[in-house]
């Protein structure tokens, strides 16, 4: 939050921007380099619960609940304490990892449910093609 609280304009925009960039390196020759050798969009989707916590340490799970392209939906439960712009890094994130394997995210790709609004869980959806 201090990044986009000190350099950006509040609403997100910069944290998203910084999570395509940790894809891009992540998948890139980074941690998870393999799966962009590997991985289809979908495979990156359905192992999303083996790698999130690669990532994060007591931070709950993340579930894919629909790998189809027409309708993908993850969830992160069990972290409530989550921030909003860690919400908008994970857009950024997810839409870049998603380019990295060749697939093209549709506009309106984002975060529908957030622990922060009130919701009991994390939730991103977004239609996507190869």
């Amino acid at each position: 939050e201090g990044a986009e609280r000190d350099f950006g304009a509040g609403d997100g925009a910069l944290v998203s921007v910084l999570g395509e960039g940790a894809a891009k390196s992540d998948l890139g020759g980074g941690a998870f380099s393999i799966l962009r050798v590997l991985a289809s969009p979908r495979h990156l989707i359905g192992s999303c619960e083996r790698v999130w916590p690669r990532y994060y340490e007591n931070a709950g799970r993340m579930v894919a609940l629909a790998t189809d392209p027409q309708d993908t939906v993850l969830r992160i439960l069990d972290f409530p304490t989550m921030a909003r712009m860690h919400c908008r890094m994970m857009e950024g994130w997810m839409i870049s990892a998603m380019a990295q394997l060749g697939a093209r995210v549709e506009a309106g790709g984002r975060e529908t449910v957030c622990v922060t609004d009130g919701g009991p869980f994390h939730e991103f959806r977004c239609r996507w093609s190869s």
